[in-house]
């Protein structure tokens, strides 16, 4: 898609009307058209959400940064993404994103949203300008303030400026009052307060990312399905598994019935009773609940059921 009556001004491409829809048009195009070109691809499905976290996700970080797109526009990409990674890698039709987007400890795959990113970049983008090392006037930190009196009268839509003022103040806060859990010396690397913006920038970005997944951890503690894993996730250690281990995995399904049984969303006879396709989901031969505590011999069991999906006993 070609932009008219505009030109190119330090990397972005403004309009005579100064608005950014026939942009966020191109950018979802060519969004697009990266995941299709992916999913087209003969390697397998880990390999494509490889190369959707390193490929795919980077070539949004400039547009993000320089043009003002909304959160909406973001979300809309987040829905596209969603679509593609779920069949990549055998993911339930209607599981829980947040097995995707959750980091490696919380039983996650660790990928990045695209509706996250544009949050990041907007942040990035704007505490360069309050933070700017102009001379003469400080133009760029006054057209800041004018931008945050603004931005802070809209109290149901995001806006990066307000946000940018409580996650710089929850930084200094935690530069101030830094806790201590090891046994290094009392207060060593912990009250550093001559930080560049560099470090700043990148523990606001990893402060908002923390955010998100708690508020995704929240979700799945409503789900009372596929949110059982936050009720056992402490029993269990979450496993070791590097990208270079998984894109070489000899089948890619092992990790697909991994997400999959994280999520309670294996066909075991519980879940096929619930789905309507068994009539009940007792055991035919001891006659008791379809759990790891059959009394007859695991051969004879399983020959017909799968157990819950933290047991040994499976069968496809």
């Amino acid at each position: 898609m070609e932009l008219d009556d505009k030109f190119k001004f330090l990397g972005r491409f403004i309009r005579f009307d100064l608005k950014d829809k026939p942009q966020e048009a191109v950018v979802s195009d060519n969004f697009r058209q990266r995941l299709l070109l992916v999913d087209r691809d003969l390697v397998n499905g880990l390999m494509k959400a490889w190369l959707f976290q390193f490929s795919i996700i980077p070539s949004l970080a400039w547009p993000f940064q320089i043009y003002d797109f909304p959160l909406e526009f973001a979300k809309s990409l987040d829905t596209l993404a969603n679509r593609y990674l779920k069949a990549w890698l055998g993911l339930y039709k209607r599981a829980d994103i947040g097995s995707l987007y959750r980091p490696r400890q919380d039983l996650g795959l660790g990928l990045t949203r695209p509706s996250l990113l544009l949050k990041q970049m907007q942040l990035v983008k704007l505490q360069l300008v309050k933070h700017s090392q102009e001379v003469g006037g400080g133009q760029l930190r006054e057209l800041y303030q004018r931008r945050l009196e603004r931005e802070s009268k809209f109290t149901r839509r995001w806006k990066p400026s307000p946000t940018l003022e409580s996650a710089e103040e929850r930084l200094s806060f935690e530069i101030k009052f830094a806790g201590q859990t090891d046994r290094a010396g009392l207060g060593i690397n912990r009250y550093n307060r001559n930080l560049s913006q560099k470090v700043r920038r990148k523990r606001i970005s990893l402060g908002l990312a923390h955010d998100h997944d708690r508020k995704a951890e929240l979700h799945s503690m409503s789900l009372p399905l596929q949110g059982t894993w936050t009720k056992w996730r402490e029993q269990v250690s979450p496993r070791d598994l590097k990208w270079k281990d998984l894109i070489f995995l000899k089948s890619p399904k092992i990790y697909s019935h991994f997400l999959n049984a994280t999520i309670n969303c294996l066909p075991s006879p519980r879940r096929l009773n619930s789905w309507g396709y068994i009539p009940t989901a007792t055991c035919p031969l001891c006659e008791g609940p379809n759990v790891p505590r059959c009394t007859f011999t695991p051969t004879a069991k399983q020959r017909w059921c799968k157990v819950d999906t933290r047991g040994a006993m499976t069968r496809y």
